[in-house]
């Protein structure tokens, strides 16, 4: 019994793979460089990413995956859109928000989060049985220290309020909701762009939320999936990623 990509899958992956053409193709292409670079307006400071994957072969949902990141970016000039990296991934208006930061997240940034995964940042990514989550944090600009930190928060209809205490400080921060706009994609860029109600003003930090869903295909792009034959002969998959 074989349990692989059906024939929309195959068609995708045979094209993936066509590295000489993918080659060829790029060094053809006259693409200015703004089209391919993130402009300047905002600089990230933190994320903290979850990939709750799904390997079940006979679950509806096989082979796929959803995730939530966090981003904490830094406003260098005044704009109305924010532009990210995107490639496949399923993502609604409804799975975006964002936040402006008051006085103190950058502080409590400082010292990153080293508490276990809860609900509350689960969203709602949803529960599966035998499923394993993939947690990463990253930082352009802080160092990261052994000093342990928890965090309790509390939500209301407008305001977050997110209270972090460690050995040696105690700070709060309000998170506000920023309207969002509307939200595209460019397919062939591979950008996701974020048009916000507001502006963003240069010198405030603002935290982005956003939500998605993906397929986890073979063709060794992104997060995708592989396999192994165990000592009793039975196929294991297991998955990876070049992040």
């Amino acid at each position: 019994y074989f349990y692989g990509p059906n024939r929309h899958e195959r068609k995708i992956i045979m094209e993936s793979n066509d590295i000489e053409k993918l080659i060829n193709d790029t060094l053809n292409e006259q693409v200015p460089k703004e089209q391919l670079r993130l402009p300047n307006t905002i600089r990230p400071l933190h994320y903290r990413l979850w990939i709750h994957p799904i390997l079940d072969e006979y679950g509806e949902k096989n082979f796929t995956f959803s995730g939530r990141v966090k981003i904490v970016v830094n406003c260098l000039k005044e704009t109305n859109k924010i532009v990210l990296n995107w490639d496949e991934l399923n993502i609604t208006d409804s799975d975006i928000s964002i936040y402006s930061t008051k006085g103190t997240m950058s502080e409590s940034l400082k010292t990153p989060f080293s508490h276990p995964l809860t609900r509350r940042d689960l969203g709602e990514l949803g529960e599966e049985d035998n499923v394993t989550m993939f947690f990463a944090e990253g930082n352009s600009m802080l160092t990261t220290t052994e000093e342990t930190t928890t965090v309790t928060a509390t939500t209301d209809a407008t305001v977050e309020i997110a209270e972090t205490t460690s050995e040696s400080s105690k700070t709060k921060s309000e998170l506000i909701p920023w309207p969002v706009k509307e939200v595209s994609t460019n397919e062939e860029n591979l950008k996701l762009t974020i048009g916000t109600g507001k502006n963003l003003q240069q010198g405030e930090e603002y935290m982005i939320d956003i939500k998605f869903t993906g397929q986890i295909l073979n063709n060794l792009v992104g997060l995708y999936r592989t396999h192994y034959i165990d000592l009793s002969g039975k196929t294991r998959w297991l998955v990876t990623t070049h992040f």
